[in-house]
């Protein structure tokens, strides 16, 4: 476990953010009083060394924000989206905040939303069993829009969505790029009604590079394109943390396997 990254962290819109790091794993729940509030389920990967005066912990989150807990429901409930950065030896957590916005909502139109947020951890103790009762009851689903195999347009890159859990949006994929296979985790959207466009986003650790990233962005309804960002958590030195998080622009389009 790391006890760095385990525990409680809030930040200055004091929405709270509930974390259990393992290994390269992360899980958790985010709590917001901002804007639509709720509780929203989050997964993610990190780098597998705790932080050091020279370099950072890379932190890759993707977050659904439909509300698990009571509350009325609006359309940002069917945003997804990407919370990526580093923790610094000084303990704060520094994210770039990605929201993607789906369908719109009050002034919110279709887009990517990007914000910086800086965590303090309140406390080191998180209940597991907590985090996972809030959890709604699932079962698996086959057929979604984005559920399939997706290539990038320069053939260099294979997206294979393969497993939704229904209730939460929970998601399983394999992202492969030459002879690296990486396994994804996250969300899309369950709810999006037809006509509407899908989010989705995904996360996953690249050992080689020792780098955590999120992957997300959304499939417009009766598309067989998609462009996704790849945001990736760099591990720097403090000094040079304002380069600590990357984009990059991949556009995939559907891969039809003939039976």
């Amino acid at each position: 476990m790391h006890k760095q990254l385990t525990g409680i962290w809030h930040n200055d819109f004091q929405s709270k953010m509930e974390l259990l790091a393992i290994e390269n794993r992360i899980i958790g729940r985010y709590s917001s009083h901002t804007g639509s509030k709720g509780v929203y389920q989050l997964v993610g990967h990190c780098s597998g060394e705790a932080p050091t005066q020279t370099m950072g912990q890379s932190v890759a989150l993707s977050i659904y924000w439909k509300n698990i807990a009571e509350g009325e429901k609006d359309e940002s409930w069917h945003w997804a989206g990407s919370m990526v950065g580093q923790l610094q030896h000084d303990g704060k957590l520094t994210l770039t905040n990605v929201i993607v916005v789906s369908v719109p909502f009050g002034s919110y139109q279709k887009g990517n939303f990007v914000d910086k947020l800086i965590f303090n951890k309140s406390s080191a103790d998180v209940d597991l069993e907590s985090v996972m009762s809030d959890l709604p009851e699932e079962c698996s689903i086959e057929e979604r829009p984005v559920i399939g195999k997706w290539v990038s347009l320069d053939q260099r890159q294979l997206l294979d969505i393969y497993h939704v859990k229904g209730a939460s949006g929970s998601t399983s994929a394999w992202l492969v790029r030459g002879d690296s296979e990486v396994m994804l985790t996250g969300f899309i959207d369950v709810d999006a009604e037809p006509g509407m466009a899908q989010s989705l986003s995904l996360s996953g650790y690249e050992s080689d590079e020792q780098s955590a990233f999120s992957l997300s962005g959304m499939l417009e309804s009766g598309k067989d394109t998609m462009t996704l960002n790849s945001w990736h958590a760099e591990q720097t030195s403090p000094q040079d943390s304002f380069m600590q998080t990357r984009m990059e622009s991949t556009t995939f389009r559907r891969l039809n396997i003939e039976k």
